[in-house]
């Protein structure tokens, strides 16, 4: 099951990753210069920060806190949208960034996400929530950069426990296939050729 929505949210991530710069164009064309377009994010996030700095935070801090606090649904979903937008603006703006403690953090909320509709339909014992997020973290970036071997030590070496290897190692590889089987490219890989084409246009 974790795999299958890795699979359809990672896809979504690729697609806002890699055509945010081509959304900028149009503050370019109307007298917004590329040089400027970082104080759209600077907006974006002086705007979340003081009005709900929460949203925010740090990424390996809410990863720790997901399983020890009652976050509603409500409030998972407007973390994963705030957070995805604002890596979507980073990107499509040029401003400083990076995607690899972000794509995890997207994984274990999205993992909060699914686990908490379980748990209010009583399909799910609430002592799981932490294995959905752990297991959805290894997917989701399994899924995105096509590398399950990564994904799996990465994971394992986070929780420091060899107890949800073989769980972890089956989500991965699940998700690692129909992404490569739908004929998706590795988040970095893919953002290499878009810089190079850049650079040569």
């Amino acid at each position: 099951m974790a795999c299958y929505y890795c699979w359809a949210f990672g896809v979504g991530y690729q697609f806002f990753t890699l055509h945010a710069g081509s959304w900028f164009h149009f503050f370019t064309r109307h007298h917004l210069p590329r040089p400027y377009h970082t104080l759209i994010m600077l907006v974006f996030t002086l705007t979340i920060g003081l009005t709900a700095p929460y949203l925010l935070g740090g990424s390996s801090d809410l990863i720790q806190q997901l399983h020890k606090m009652s976050w509603g649904f409500t409030l998972l979903l407007l973390i994963f949208i705030i957070r995805l937008l604002g890596l979507t603006i980073s990107f499509g703006s040029g401003a400083p960034g990076v995607i690899f403690l972000p794509i995890l953090t997207l994984g274990a909320v999205l993992g909060a996400i699914v686990a908490s509709c379980f748990i209010q339909l009583g399909w799910l014992p609430a002592a799981f929530l932490p294995n959905f997020i752990i297991f959805t973290m290894a997917g989701y970036f399994a899924g995105i950069s096509q590398s399950p071997l990564t994904a799996i030590m990465l994971i394992t070496e986070m929780v420091g426990s060899l107890v949800h290897l073989l769980p972890l190692a089956l989500v991965s590889l699940t998700a690692y296939l129909i992404v490569n089987l739908c004929h998706g490219a590795p988040i970095y890989e893919a953002l290499t050729e878009q810089l190079q084409h850049k650079a040569k246009a």
